[in-house]
C-alpha cells in the first residue's frame, strides 16, 4: 500500500512529537485523527482560535495488520455510540463488552469520517426518525471520506508533517461554507433515506431492545 496521504486540523498547531491525545469522546475514542478528505480536516478547525492544517504522510504498512482494526457499517455506528457515551443505558450487554474492548491492543483504527452532516443522520437514527437501514444508506451516499485515527505511540511514530499551514481568513470563509453545505446536504439525504426506507430496518428503541437482551452480537 506505500504511505498514505492523510489531512488533520490543529487548534494552534501541533508541537513537539505527534502524539495520540484527543479528546476522550470522539469517534474512536482518544487518538491522533487524520482523514482523507482536506476539506474535512479545514472545517473541524475553522471556528477555533489560530487554526492549523496538516498535510500529512501515514506509513501504515510499518504496522502490523493484527494490529489494525478496521470498522464498517453497523460495529462502526455502535463503536461510535460507544465512544460518544450513548450506549450507557446498555453497559451489561454483550455488545457493549465488545465495543469496551475493541480497540484493545490496536495501534490504528480505520472507520468512515463522522463529521456534521454524519452527525445530524445519526441524530436522526437515535431519535427514532428513521431506522438501522436508512442510517447506513445515508452512511454510504454521504461518503465524506475516511479517517485514521493513531491510538498508541508506535503508530504516531509512523505519522510525518509535509506541510504545515495557518489557515487565513479567506480559507476559513470556504470551510465554513462547505460545512454547512454538507450538513445540509446530510439532512436532504437523511430525508431522502428516510422515504426511500420507511418499512426497511429497524428503530434505535428497537435494536436497544435486542442490544439489552443481547441478541445483536459481533464476533
Amino acid at each position: 500500500m506505500g504511505a498514505l496521504t492523510l489531512y488533520h486540523g490543529s487548534r494552534g498547531g501541533l508541537n513537539g512529537e505527534i502524539r495520540p491525545e484527543s479528546r476522550t469522546r470522539c469517534d474512536f475514542g482518544k487518538g491522533f485523527y487524520m482523514g482523507t478528505n482536506k476539506d474535512q480536516a479545514r472545517s473541524l478547525v475553522a471556528n477555533v482560535p489560530n487554526p492549523y492544517y496538516y498535510e500529512l504522510r501515514f506509513d501504515l504498512d510499518a504496522i502490523p495488520s493484527e494490529r489494525i482494526l478496521r470498522l464498517e457499517d453497523m460495529e462502526w455506528a455502535y463503536f461510535v455510540l460507544y465512544n460518544r457515551g450513548r450506549l450507557q443505558e446498555v453497559k451489561d450487554s454483550a455488545l457493549y463488552r465488545h465495543c469496551r474492548q475493541l480497540a484493545d491492543n490496536k495501534d490504528v483504527i480505520i472507520g468512515a469520517i463522522a463529521d456534521d452532516a454524519m452527525n445530524e443522520t445519526m441524530n436522526r437514527f437515535i431519535a427514532g426518525i428513521i431506522t438501522d437501514k436508512a442510517f447506513l444508506e445515508s452512511i454510504r451516499a454521504l461518503d465524506y471520506g475516511v479517517q485514521y485515527v493513531a491510538k498508541t505511540l508506535t503508530a504516531c511514530g509512523c505519522i510525518t508533517i509535509v506541510q504545515e499551514k495557518l489557515l487565513r481568513k479567506g480559507e476559513l470563509a470556504a470551510a465554513v461554507r462547505l460545512a454547512n453545505e454538507r450538513r445540509a446536504a446530510g439532512g436532504r439525504i437523511a430525508e431522502e433515506m428516510q422515504r426511500k426506507y420507511r418499512r426497511e430496518g429497524r428503530y434505535f428503541d428497537e435494536l436497544m431492545q435486542d442490544i439489552r437482551e443481547n441478541r445483536i452480537v459481533f464476533a
